[in-house]
């Protein structure tokens, strides 16, 4: 499919390959080619069924829909056409038909059916529905209809979603006790057992809890920790993180975070674990101690110490830490000397590639002092030179930056032509192979009206200009001639309808 051999895929498709099929089905509903996915559908092809049924939902074409969920098997591969039509149904409020296709055996029909008897109250026959086992019908009564008596009732006798329901209604009436007998005897599922850890947590049992936690009811132990956490109740929490109990560690230094106990933190945190010590630190002015952490490997360790050695106005020591390789400490010491205007210094680290003394030599030298350094090499400042007269506007300085190879320049030269309308020597540029240059040039081609001299050069083998044509006729929504030049090979443009096909976060991309 990347390399546009479609009539391949259709070779594979007519022959029975699901892949195949499944692909040329997505390629033919991206490209707007309703009528032969259309035809390939009424051939009993289950996926283009699938993209018909999802184009007819879209414009509310009830009929064609009809006509692809009587089609359908209703096997893992070919039900979702039944679900789109029920869910038309019930949008209609059409509860004959839903009920027609439910007594037939149509199971999408039954959900949407379920929820329109309820809308409308009619108690009597989601009853008849649920004695004839429909158990959705069942669960819709339980949902929306019935009161406690007969939710009790039904949980006693073993109803888990009956039950469920009566704690909600407990709980909502402020009846916590029995809410949380009902839930200690239902309490079965996960979600179930998370619903009785809140109400635990509601009345402060912490015992229960507690021996929950430890037989591996992990809502249990989240709850507990939660209560002590806002209890901040260090000393319980260290016992429990000493015995391994689940995420015991975790809230402890939350909570030592929270009440800012940064002994007990720098005794106890690991590096990297505590976030916030490295910051209680640095605004105690604990110097020492931060050295301790950055010894440790605390990352952000390093970034508090070099910024509160400058706010101190160490240089000495900030130097040294700088030149033990911390590129936190390199960018506070050039900060640091920037505000002392100590611009020798500057100069001399810009000289050996110090990371940030050419940034900071830009805002304090002149131009003429600048303009020195880059002709002597320096490629930060040349860089920062280059970005200056391109944000001025400033296309003869920047010209004969680009002539001269000083950094980015090469490439900011041409944006700027192409800004200016000066588009004769951008093309110039561009056939004498200037870096760059082309892809300005061609990018100016794509936002024309008219694109029939980018397609010449695609055409005539240029892959940047197909790659450029591809994504122009993508921003127009042009996916008919996107496919077209697919079809004939342009890998570009088969890239292209396959994103339109495939977006990043599709889950129904396939795994090449």
């Amino acid at each position: 499919m990347r390399a546009g051999k479609y009539a391949e895929l259709r070779e594979l498709a007519d022959s029975g390959d699901g892949s195949a099929r499944f692909l040329l089905a997505r390629l033919l509903q991206v490209a707007g080619r309703t009528d032969e996915l259309l035809a390939r559908a009424r051939a009993d092809d289950a996926s283009a069924r699938l993209r018909v049924a999802e184009w007819a939902a879209e414009r509310g074409d009830l009929a064609l829909l009809r006509e692809m969920a009587d089609a359908c098997r209703d096997t893992d591969q070919d039900w979702e056409p039944r679900r789109l039509f029920a869910q038309a149904l019930a949008e209609r409020d059409a509860v004959d038909e839903l009920r027609t296709r439910a007594e037939a055996g149509d199971r999408w029909a039954s959900g949407p059916l379920d929820r329109l008897l309820a809308g409308r109250g009619d108690e009597a026959e989601l009853r008849a529905r649920e004695a004839a086992g429909d158990r959705g019908a069942g669960r819709t009564l339980v949902r929306r209809m019935l009161g406690e008596d007969e939710l009790r009732t039904r949980a006693e006798a073993g109803d888990d979603y009956a039950a469920e329901k009566l704690v909600e209604l407990l709980t909502a009436d402020g009846r916590l006790a029995e809410a949380t007998e009902l839930a200690r005897t239902s309490a079965r599922g996960w979600s179930a057992r998370q619903r009785l850890a809140k109400l635990l947590a509601l009345q402060g049992l912490e015992d229960e809890l507690r021996q929950r936690g430890e037989n591996r009811d992990y809502s249990s132990a989240d709850h507990l920790l939660r209560l002590l956490t806002e209890r901040r109740d260090v000393a319980t929490l260290r016992e429990l993180a000493d015995r391994g109990f689940h995420k015991a560690r975790q809230r402890l230094v939350e909570t030592m975070e929270k009440a800012e106990l940064v002994d007990e933190l720098l005794a106890y945190a690991r590096p990297n674990e505590s976030y916030r010590l490295p910051r209680l630190l640095a605004r105690d002015q604990r110097v020492a101690d931060l050295h301790v952490l950055v010894a440790a490997g605390d990352r952000g360790a390093r970034y508090r110490l070099a910024r509160l050695l400058k706010d101190l106005g160490r240089a000495d020591e900030l130097r040294v830490f700088a030149e033990e390789g911390h590129s936190e400490g390199m960018a506070a010491y050039t900060d640091l000397l920037a505000e002392q205007g100590r611009v020798a210094e500057l100069t001399a680290l810009a000289g050996t590639g110090a990371l940030f003394a050419a940034d900071r030599l830009h805002e304090l030298l002149a131009e003429t002092d600048l303009r020195a350094m880059a002709e002597a090499g320096d490629e930060r400042i040349q860089a920062w030179l280059a970005s200056d007269f391109a944000k001025q506007d400033r296309l003869d300085d920047l010209r004969a930056a680009a002539e001269a190879g000083w950094k980015t320049a090469d490439f900011r030269f041409p944006h700027l032509l192409a800004k200016h309308g000066r588009i004769d020597e951008l093309r110039r540029l561009a056939e004498a192979g200037v870096p760059f240059a082309r892809s300005e040039y061609y990018a100016w081609l794509g936002g024309q009206d008219d694109l029939a001299p980018l397609c010449v050069l695609a055409d005539g083998g240029d892959h940047h200009a197909g790659r450029v044509v591809a994504e122009a006729l993508v921003r127009r929504g042009l996916v008919g001639e996107l496919y077209d030049r697919a079809a004939t090979g342009d890998r570009h443009a088969a890239r292209e309808i396959e994103e339109l096909m495939f977006p990043a976060d599709d889950e129904e991309r396939p795994d090449y």
